[in-house]
């Protein structure tokens, strides 16, 4: 339960670690790691969870043949492990805390957990945490005002954000539909995933995103402030460590697909409306306060 804890603690400095290539690590079901092995055709993404004094392989997914190039077009197989690598960390993330959600769950780590925060902290309670959800994105937005430059302009760092955070919302809000999940103080059935989570996390990477390029503190602490929101969600005795594990993937990898789809969206609006190609003009779906709409960034020249 510790080395859970620890783990989830230790997040900032997984989330911002850069490798070459995906190598993933293998390990038996006792004793040390054997090997380790590069991905390619059909292999499996296998991560290991130090659950009550053993060792168990968890495996979150595989990669399917159509989506591994041949060796003989290298730009392709590099784009190809550029978009694994980013993905592999909010996807490992996601699947925990599928495995330790639900009425009979794979891994059975909840309640450990809650009993502990609860022996140390009973009775804790504090509303920094509706707080500190902001404050990555509060940071970019500060940073870009100040003059420090990201990787892109206020009016496209909003479109960006809208993006991320409609995509993180929505998935948020219907995965809690989907599964309710009861509270652990038991107030409401819709724990799963922490949409408190989620939220922070979406704006610590795009804070990460924005001025990795400057300096790597900037990420460490939009991704203190999200693992922040996390813990103190669960000192609040309001989600489970799968909830805070999960919110966390949703919110990285929601952001990821933003900046991945973002100069696709812009393309197609600049081809469909000629006349303002010249502009800075985007669309996009929003969700707040339990309900969607579409805004619209357009920037005056």
């Amino acid at each position: 339960m510790k080395k859970l804890l620890f783990l989830y603690l230790l997040l900032p400095q997984f989330l911002l670690a850069q490798t070459k290539e995906l190598v993933i690590t293998t390990y038996p079901i006792s004793g040390p790691p054997d090997r380790t092995t590069q991905v390619s055709t059909g292999k499996k993404i296998s991560f290991a969870v130090n659950y009550s004094g053993s060792l168990e392989v968890v495996t979150i997914f595989s990669i399917p043949d159509a989506l591994v190039k041949s060796q003989d077009d290298p730009a392709e197989d590099k784009y190809i492990h550029k978009v694994i690598r980013k993905a592999t960390l909010p996807v490992m993330l996601i699947g925990f805390g599928f495995a330790g959600t639900g009425k009979r769950p794979l891994l059975e780590y909840n309640e450990e957990i809650e009993e502990a925060i609860q022996e140390h902290y009973s009775g804790f309670h504090t509303k920094i945490d509706n707080y500190t959800r902001y404050a990555p994105i509060a940071m970019a937005y500060c940073l870009n005002i100040a003059g420090i430059k990201g990787q892109h302009s206020l009016v496209n760092l909003t479109c960006l954000f809208v993006l991320s955070d409609f995509i993180s919302s929505a998935t948020t809000k219907t995965l809690k539909d989907i599964t309710h999940q009861m509270r652990p103080d038991h107030s409401t059935a819709d724990a799963f995933p922490s949409g408190h989570t989620s939220g922070a996390f979406t704006g610590a990477t795009i804070l990460f995103l924005e001025y990795k390029d400057k300096s790597i503190w900037y990420g460490i602490s939009g991704y203190s402030f999200a693992v922040a929101t996390g813990a103190l969600r669960m000192m609040n005795n309001k989600h489970w460590f799968s909830d805070v594990v999960t919110g966390a993937g949703i919110g990285i990898l929601s952001t990821q697909v933003a900046y991945a789809v973002y100069p696709w969206i812009q393309k197609q609006i600049s081809q469909g409306i000629p006349k303002l190609s010249n502009k800075s003009l985007f669309l996009s779906p929003t969700y707040a306060n339990k309900a969607l709409g579409i805004g619209m960034v357009y920037q005056l020249k």
